[in-house]
């Protein structure tokens, strides 16, 4: 995906939810935040019973860009068929993981409200 994609995503979930706070994104979308022991991960997120969860480690007191990270795999990556087979962000590529790095960097800073 693109640089100019992601932008263009960020720019969507923006107008269409009215927000770009993490928190505020996760409640509108019904999406859970359980904060969880996860050794080194700082966040992953999964598919549960048709539901996205977010998963932070209760360890790291600053977790906006986290949740962006994972709102980046839920906005970019929700229908890639291997996110559907795995249903876990853990075991994504690099591809995959830079390009939610971006849509977090893009939503923070770009779109902040």
């Amino acid at each position: 995906m693109s640089e100019e994609e992601i932008f263009l995503e960020c720019e969507s979930v923006t107008t269409t939810l009215g927000t770009s706070n993490p928190w505020e994104i996760c409640d509108k979308l019904n999406i859970f935040i359980l904060y969880s022991e996860l050794g080194k991960v700082e966040c992953m997120s999964q598919v549960h019973n048709g539901l996205f969860v977010i998963h932070v480690s209760k360890f790291f007191s600053d977790i906006q860009f986290f949740l962006a990270h994972e709102l980046g795999h839920y906005f970019l990556h929700r229908d890639n068929d291997f996110f559907k087979l795995i249903n876990c962000t853990l075991f994504l590529g690099s591809d995959e993981n830079v390009e939610a790095d971006l849509f977090a960097e893009v939503l923070l800073t770009c779109f902040h409200t």
